[in-house]
């Protein structure tokens, strides 16, 4: 009786496992034909295969003014170099990568920010931040004082005056 049990427990799993095994198969297969981009052809009658415009090969470049009429004044200004934020105690490669995506880039620009401001920037994508003395750390990198830096950091722990 126990072979019967078996056989029937078997016979019934392995057409479901079968059925598993090719579900499976067809939805990576459909999951990989979607992942091709789409290649379509405009309809265009009395021109050879070759001259067809398929819609990927299209791409759409912005109109540029001539030299002669472009004016300096409207040029984009320059910006500087971005300044490694990570060397302002309290700041690691997550906060520093969140200030610049908020178009804090430079040493300069982290002076000129309130404690405040640098909260509401930080507010709801790092949790744990003290910014109490990143713009006075800032101000000293962005003059250049290395020495006054490094010193105020040796006073410092974890970012905050002790």
């Amino acid at each position: 009786m126990f072979k019967r049990v078996r056989w029937a427990i078997f016979s019934g799993l392995l057409p479901l496992a079968a059925s598993l095994v090719l579900l499976a198969w067809a939805l990576n297969r459909r999951r990989k034909q979607s992942a091709r981009p789409a290649r379509i052809v405009l309809p265009v009658t009395g021109l050879p295969e070759e001259e067809r415009v398929s819609l990927v090969q299209v791409r759409v470049v912005p109109e540029q003014a001539a030299p002669e009429q472009a004016a300096p004044e409207q040029a984009a200004p320059e910006q500087a170099a971005p300044d490694d934020l990570t060397r302002i105690e309290g700041i690691g490669p997550k906060i520093a990568a969140v200030l610049q995506a908020a178009g804090v880039r430079t040493f300069a620009e982290l002076a000129a920010l309130s404690v405040d401001q640098i909260k509401a920037i930080l507010e709801g994508r790092v949790r744990i931040a003290r910014p109490d003395t990143w713009p006075e750390q800032a101000a000293l990198a962005a003059a250049g004082d290395w020495d006054g830096l490094t010193a105020l950091q040796n006073a410092l722990k974890g970012g905050r005056r002790m």
